[in-house]
């Protein structure tokens, strides 16, 4: 049988389960989706008490050295303590089980209780499974055994400026190259504000990854979508809800070294072909027309060559003379050899 691992989080005043979900794997994502369940139907958390798996804290967490820490290094928070630091919720570790007691209880009430549910209801899918516990199962499960807090709640309710997704998610730094574009994976991303680039060329960004959204980009408070062309959607993008008013058109930036762009328009579909060029054609450059340039004169054109050399083998009637020069020369030194031989 297929065994999946199920997260949790519990309110330690309350005991009501404030978020469920079920993966194939103990993951950080598993553990982020938890907490988005608990944010936004209860609230931000004051304080998240968690083993010391790394997911939550870095192996090198208490293992610096004196010397490292006079010097000033610290150590990197994990992805999900970054998520907490910036939801300005505090983690505790607990170094036992026990200390963990109330967690620990109800995953032995879940493993008698929650399979004979599941299977009540013919539930077979993890997607399915998941939309049970946070849609239903949560709720009837707090309704049983979930007890009235001592105090009031100390749960932060979310306001509208809390982005959750850009919080709860994979943050990484790049910088966008020359073309506006950036790199992640060994995949070339270009950045979208309703269909178009509008982030220059060297800025650095925050990459926002997450099986929610794809992938982000955080620059300056504000987020873009990205988009990527290759096999799986045939090469193709399609932007919606654009001005008619206006006159559009598509340019490819940071065409691959060797490839030429032609760009043709079939109606509202733009055809933006990339050939592969072959040393010395010059016909996809803007460089002199008589060719003499060769493969330099995009080069040339930018204006960073200065003046362009005469090169080697642009005139071809020295060629024969040479060639007859150098066989006399090999046939007199192969007499010569010859001769010496005999001598000996």
């Amino acid at each position: 049988p297929v065994k999946y691992t199920l997260l949790g989080a519990i309110d330690d005043a309350s005991g009501q389960v404030v978020g469920l979900f079920l993966t194939q794997n103990e993951c950080l994502y598993g553990y982020l989706e938890t907490l988005r369940q608990c944010c936004t139907d209860f609230g931000i958390p004051q304080t998240v008490y968690s083993d010391n798996h790394t997911i939550f804290r870095s192996p090198k967490t208490g293992k610096m050295t004196t010397d490292e820490l006079i010097a000033g290094k610290t150590v990197h928070l994990t992805q999900f303590g970054r998520s907490m630091h910036e939801l300005g919720v505090d983690m505790i570790f607990a170094k036992t089980p026990q200390a963990k007691g109330r967690i620990e209880r109800l995953w032995k009430t879940l493993q008698s209780r929650l399979p004979v549910e599941l299977a009540k209801r013919g539930i077979r899918t993890l997607t399915e499974a998941n939309l049970f516990l946070e849609k239903e199962y949560r709720t009837l499960f707090n309704q049983k055994f979930a007890v009235e807090p001592e105090a009031a709640s100390i749960f932060v309710p979310l306001t509208a400026q809390t982005d959750i997704d850009s919080i709860l998610c994979v943050k990484h730094t790049r910088k966008t190259d020359a073309a506006g574009t950036f790199s992640f994976k060994n995949r070339c991303f270009q950045i979208l504000d309703n269909g178009f680039p509008i982030i220059n060329a060297r800025r650095e960004i925050t990459v926002l990854i997450s099986p929610r959204f794809g992938i982000r980009v955080k620059y300056n408070g504000q987020v873009y979508d990205t988009v990527t062309l290759n096999a799986s959607n045939n090469w193709r993008y399609n932007w919606y809800e654009l001005d008619d008013s206006d006159e559009w058109q598509v340019v490819e930036n940071g065409t691959p070294e060797g490839y030429t762009v032609s760009i043709s328009r079939q109606g509202i579909t733009f055809v933006m072909t990339n050939t592969k060029t072959t040393p010395g054609d010059s016909s996809g450059g803007s460089g002199d027309p008589s060719g003499n340039t060769g493969g330099l004169s995009g080069f040339a054109d930018s204006g960073w060559m200065g003046p362009i050399l005469p090169q080697t083998g642009v005139l071809w009637w020295p060629i024969p003379f040479m060639a007859a020069a150098g066989l006399i020369l090999f046939i007199i030194g192969w007499r010569k050899w010859k001769h010496e031989e005999r001598r000996a």
